[in-house]
Formats: C-alpha cells, structure tokens, sequence
C-alpha cells in the first residue's frame, strides 16, 4: 500500500492498520453457513454518520445483498457505528484496539444492540495481541489476533457468542471462527480469506 494513501486513511478516520477501509477493496471469503457459495465483502464510499464519517462494507454471495456494515476508526479502535447510515446504533461499539506501540490490550462495553429491529442489552469484553508474522494468501505479513465474548439479553432470550478472528496488516479479516449459543442452542460458524482484489487489479 503506498505510504501516503495510508497516511491520509488514518488522518480521515476510516482506516486502520489492520482493517484498511479503501473504497473499492473486495475480500472474497469461504463460508461454512453457505458452503460452495463464496462471501464477497465489498468497501464502499464514505458517509457521514452521525456527523463524522463511516465506511460500509456490504457482503453479498451468489448475486445476493446480505446487508452493510458501517465501520469508523476513533484513536486506537475500529467501531461499529450500524447497519446503515440512515440507523445507526445509539451508541458505536468496538471490534477491536490497540494502542500504539502497545502489543495487546482488552476492552468492554455495555449499551444496546438491535436484533432484527428490537433492542438487546448487550455486555462485551475482547483482547487483542499481536501474533507476529504469518503466511496469508502470497503474502508474509503481520497479523492481530482478537477474542471477542458477547452477551445480548432481552426478556428470557439470551444470545452468548464467542469470536475468534485473525487480521492482517494492509489486508484486514482473515479469518472468523464463532460459536454461539441462542436460546441454548448451540450454533458454529467459520469464514476464512481465499482472494483480495484491490481497486487497483491486484488479486490476492
């Protein structure tokens, strides 16, 4: 990645070493929920959401819109700021971070998540670390690994979800293992990188 890109990513507030919101950037995933139908997400333009800006990134697969997320870099941390810029959250929650200089931190957070149009209490905790320099695609680069436990309630339905995710310097996510429990019933799901295609050619 040119340098001076990166310089300008991070002065605007939408990119961060490990998750690089360049407009245009397509990363192509397997996924075990659509097994033989590949998960494409997609960074598209970024919009002002709630006065500042925010990145969305849209998955699709097989000609399907499965929706956008909208992200935003604040000092150490990627948030999630909602599933649109029309609805955002009420209040943004974090990914991950990591301080400067620093080799691994943690985080929580408290506040509402919406499920399907209905608020859910929500109680997070994560742990970020470097993992040093690993093989992704045709590259050797450095990689950040973040565990993430959540806990979303509403009334006697509670959702416990487990995350485990690796993300790489000037790529982004890697690779997603998650298992939840919704309603006691336990659910598994994995993604994992196959292609990068830049908005300048380059495939990965």
């Amino acid at each position: 990645m040119n340098a001076l890109l990166f310089a300008l990513m991070l002065t605007q507030g939408v990119g961060n070493p490990f998750f690089p919101l360049v407009e245009g950037t397509r990363l192509v995933y397997d996924d075990t929920v659509r097994p033989g139908a590949w998960v494409t997400n997609e960074v598209g333009k970024s919009e002002t959401v709630r006065g500042k800006p925010a990145s969305p990134i849209r998955s699709t697969s097989q000609g399907q819109d499965l929706g956008a997320v909208f992200y935003r870099t604040e000092g150490d941390s990627v948030l999630i700021v909602g599933h649109g810029a029309a609805t955002p959250y009420p209040q943004p929650w974090p990914l991950f971070r990591l301080p400067e200089g620093k080799r691994e931190a943690t985080w929580s957070y408290e506040g509402d998540m919406p499920v399907f149009g209905e608020p859910m209490a929500m109680q997070l905790s994560g742990k970020a670390v470097l993992g040093g320099r690993r093989k992704v695609l045709d590259r050797d680069v450095d990689v950040l690994l973040v565990e993430i436990d959540i806990t979303a309630s509403s009334g006697e339905v509670v959702v416990k979800n487990h995350q485990s995710c690796m993300y790489a310097r000037e790529i982004g996510l890697v690779e997603m293992k998650e298992v939840a429990r919704v309603a006691g019933q336990p659910r598994e799901h994995t993604i994992k990188l196959v292609r990068i295609e830049t908005p300048g050619g380059r495939s990965g």
